[in-house]
């Protein structure tokens, strides 16, 4: 689990050394200069894949005269993506629990001064950083606490209301509306309820949210601001298709019996595929620009493989008896699966090394399909070539994660070890069945492009996944109740790192 030293203290202690910034700079060992070049590395390398902010938000002059908090916390974040930048992490990891600890008990103000201090813990809650236990690499809060923290703020300081104040600076004619603080608290609440949309939704798309688009359309937007309209949009998509069957919102759920459906999955799914192209009709011309565009582009790919996925949860045969319908499920989910890794592999040299910066979420998200990838190919008999290059893809992509990783403990390279693994253990096994070695532990496969087989009695049910506090086995899919889970999946791997130690 993710270690929270600094957390154990006495809340009455830290109250009467918070907030006090020539306290908290003579702790600080850091010079000025040193300060000042840890925020231009955020401002050029990092503050891309946060979408609500620009480089004017973060003045290194301003932010060390009026904002120390957030200031500390930029180099923190920073600190984990610079050589030798993890003594400076440990240095600062007090300073920035305590700020955080603070912040748990006492109300961010709705001031522009204050908003500082809000503008952190977003800062802090998109690059929550999950930490494999054993190693010396620690994050002092976990991503549950700073989601929580983050989203009871922005109903404090109202950033759930701000649309009504862009309404009103829009029917006045204001012409630099973008520049206002009611526009940017408004940002910020749509893009946590895009973040939100990949946990449990504790957002909801409301009417503050459904009318983005078009309350914006007239407003001179910044690439960003589209990108998150965007994504907007891919999360409301979402929640539409889900109005037919409710399930598809509710993925964290264990389905119901086939018996028990009262409507077929595949009828929601039409509205979505429907939706899906509609989107891609209106928003393929700003992701073909680049920049932001081709972030948009990664969480569209990462959407349809999540929603067209929806199916493969109610497939209860064993793995002999597919129809053929299950196995074009399989296959077309397998092949938007290809499609993210091929987003990261297909990247131009730049566009590439700048994923080095990317969120640990991100990558995790990426590694996830990869997973998904692996387990098919393990269990369901690579008939056809796009399965053969599938697997070729996954390593490809596991070793791209390893040139981008900093150090062997950052989480690019945890992830890219247990890739590796999990395909090296694929390999030594097929090259023994070559052979004329036995399938070990009975395990079967199936030819996707053949009709349904015979199966042995004790045949397990295909494209299951163990969920994560359980351990995702690699040898075969568990007969439990749980099924395939996108998108849970990925907020417990980011609090149970255990699969990540991995020689």
């Amino acid at each position: 689990m993710i270690q929270t030293p600094g957390l154990e203290g006495d809340l009455t202690e830290l109250h009467s050394k918070r907030n006090a910034p020539s306290e908290v700079k003579a702790q600080l060992p850091l010079s000025r200069t040193d300060i000042k070049q840890f925020i231009y590395i955020f401002r050029e390398r990092i503050l891309h894949f946060i979408p609500v902010f620009c480089k004017e938000d973060f003045d290194a002059e301003t932010l060390l005269e009026k904002h120390p908090n957030l200031a500390y916390c930029i180099c923190y974040v920073t600190s984990f993506f610079l050589a030798g930048g993890i003594p400076t992490a440990n240095v600062l990891r007090g300073l920035v629990s305590d700020f955080v600890l603070e912040k748990c008990t006492n109300p961010i103000g709705s001031s522009a001064e204050n908003i500082q201090d809000f503008r952190a813990l977003l800062i802090l809650y998109a690059y929550a950083r999950p930490s494999p236990a054993g190693t010396a690499t620690r994050h002092p809060i976990p991503t549950s606490v700073l989601k929580a923290l983050v989203e009871g703020h922005a109903i404090n300081i109202g950033i759930h209301r701000s649309v009504e104040g862009v309404k009103k600076d829009l029917i006045s004619g204001r012409k630099d509306i973008s520049r206002t603080i009611e526009y940017k608290k408004y940002t910020y609440w749509l893009w946590l309820y895009t973040m939100a949309h990949h946990t449990p939704p504790s957002i909801r798309g409301d009417a503050s949210i459904r009318i983005a688009t078009s309350l914006l359309a007239g407003i001179d937007k910044s690439s960003r601001t589209s990108r998150i309209l965007g994504e907007v949009e891919l999360c409301l998509l979402w929640e539409k298709a889900s109005t037919l069957d409710c399930r598809l919102s509710e993925w964290w759920c264990v389905p119901e019996s086939l018996e028990s459906l009262d409507c077929s999955p595949s009828a929601a799914l039409e509205v979505a595929e429907m939706e899906i192209q509609a989107w891609c009709n209106k928003w393929n011309a700003f992701i073909a620009q680049g920049g932001f565009g081709l972030g948009l582009d990664f969480h569209f790919r990462y959407a349809r493989f999540c929603i067209i996925s929806y199916t493969l949860r109610f497939i209860q045969g064993s793995t002999g008896n597919l129809s053929s319908s299950e196995r074009e499920s399989v296959k077309q989910c397998v092949q938007y699966a290809l499609e993210i890794l091929d987003w990261a592999l297909h990247l131009s040299p730049v566009s590439k090394d700048a994923l080095r910066y990317m969120s640990d979420f991100g990558f995790v998200m990426i590694a996830f399909v990869a997973l998904f990838v692996v387990q098919v190919h393990q269990h369901v008999k690579p008939a056809y070539a796009e399965m053969e290059d599938a697997l070729d893809r996954v390593e490809a992509f596991s070793q791209l994660m390893a040139d981008l990783a900093i150090s062997p403990n950052h989480c690019t390279a945890q992830l890219a070890r247990s890739l590796k693994r999990r395909v090296s253990q694929i390999r030594q096994h097929e090259r023994r069945e070559s052979q004329g070695g036995n399938m070990q532990d009975g395990a079967h496969r199936i030819d996707l492009n053949s009709g349904p087989q015979v199966q042995e009695a004790e045949a397990v049910p295909v494209i299951h996944v163990n969920r994560v506090e359980e351990g995702i086995t690699s040898d075969s899919f568990l007969n439990d109740p749980s099924h395939w889970d996108p998108t849970a999946w990925l907020t417990e791997f980011l609090n149970d790192t255990t699969e990540w130690n991995v020689p």
